[in-house]
């Protein structure tokens, strides 16, 4: 039996460099496999950050393409009330930038004032006109569907701001001494005298 274990021994021991060189190997495998793990996560950080520059970069492209495309309109076709919109609103449904102005001023707003700050074109001009026309479908459009409260002729407000205080009224003394309310006339609108 001795005779066995000694004529063994030489396998025994090649068994054992055998398993010792694959446990090396083994080893730097997963050492490699450390090193590609931090080289992947290097990767996807940096494809984020290419993709926020890329994201950044296309929304100020498209602006821009939307300013040319305005620009490069040929003189003798008519624009479209939307190819009007200041560059603020490109991009914006008409019931977005109605939506927008209307929440901006917290208060009823004129039709003519909410033409005036949408679109960006000459008032007396044709296509301001086109414009004006195309702001107060949209508005009647918006009053039908109730997203929108016309609070008197050419007035119009979000539901949540359609209740206008009495210090926003015009306000003037009758003959007779008692005060008359000129339910139209929001003081300082510019629209007091129709």
């Amino acid at each position: 039996m001795a005779d066995i274990d000694t004529g063994q021994k030489p396998y025994i021991d090649w068994l054992r460099q055998q398993y010792e060189q694959e446990q090396v190997k083994l080893r730097k495998l997963k050492e490699e496999k450390e090193k590609l793990l931090k080289i992947e996560a290097e990767i996807c950080k940096t494809i984020d950050s290419y993709a926020q520059i890329i994201k950044v970069q296309l929304s100020s492209t498209d602006s821009e393409v939307s300013s040319n495309i305005r620009a490069e309109a040929p003189e003798d076709r008519q624009k479209s009330p939307i190819e009007m919109l200041r560059t603020e609103f490109s991009g914006m449904s008409m019931s977005e930038v109605i939506g927008m102005l209307l929440n901006i001023h917290g208060k009823p707003v004129h039709a003519l004032d909410l033409a005036r700050e949408a679109y960006e074109v000459e008032e007396d001009s044709e296509d301001f006109k086109r414009a004006r026309d195309s702001m107060n479908s949209a508005l009647k459009d918006g009053v039908d569907k109730k997203w929108l409260v016309r609070v008197e002729r050419g007035v119009y407000a979000l539901p949540e701001h359609a209740q206008p205080s009495l210090s926003q009224f015009d306000f003037e003394p009758n003959q007779n001494g008692s005060v008359q309310q000129h339910s139209y006339a929001y003081k300082g609108s510019g629209y007091d005298n129709f």
